[in-house]
């Protein structure tokens, strides 16, 4: 097969299969459920006014999320692997305050991609 015909099937879908699983909003973090998230998809945490919280957050959702834009009170992280985490914000107190009265955990779980984006993937390399 020449070079020109391989890249046919792939600038297409480009311009067609993954701007529209891109263009899904982000899933909005739920401090009091879990939030599932699929390799791929983009999650919303905003972050509440009702309290004067730092505006890093901290836990343990490195393995799993990837920071990706923050402006404002929202942070919008991307699932890159599979598996479990947390994230944590903590109030910006004073010494004597207390900190776990106000802190705030978002517990997420990564799976593998959704099956949309499988079977993008799986168009690409079918391709004669």
């Amino acid at each position: 097969m020449h070079a020109r015909h391989a890249i046919g099937p792939v600038i297409w879908l480009l311009l067609m299969g993954l701007p529209a699983c891109r263009s899904a909003a982000p899933i909005a973090l739920d401090p009091i459920h879990p939030t599932t998230l699929h390799v791929g998809d983009r999650a919303v945490l905003t972050i509440p006014s009702d309290q004067s919280y730092l505006q890093t957050p901290n836990g343990a959702w490195r393995p799993v999320l990837e920071l990706v834009n923050q402006s404002g009170p929202s942070l919008i992280f991307r699932a890159v692997r599979e598996g479990k985490g947390v994230i944590i914000l903590s109030p910006a107190t004073a010494e004597d305050e207390c900190i776990s009265c106000a802190t705030v955990q978002y517990i997420v779980s990564v799976g593998p991609p959704s099956y949309q984006a499988r079977r993008v993937t799986d168009a690409v390399w079918k391709q004669p």
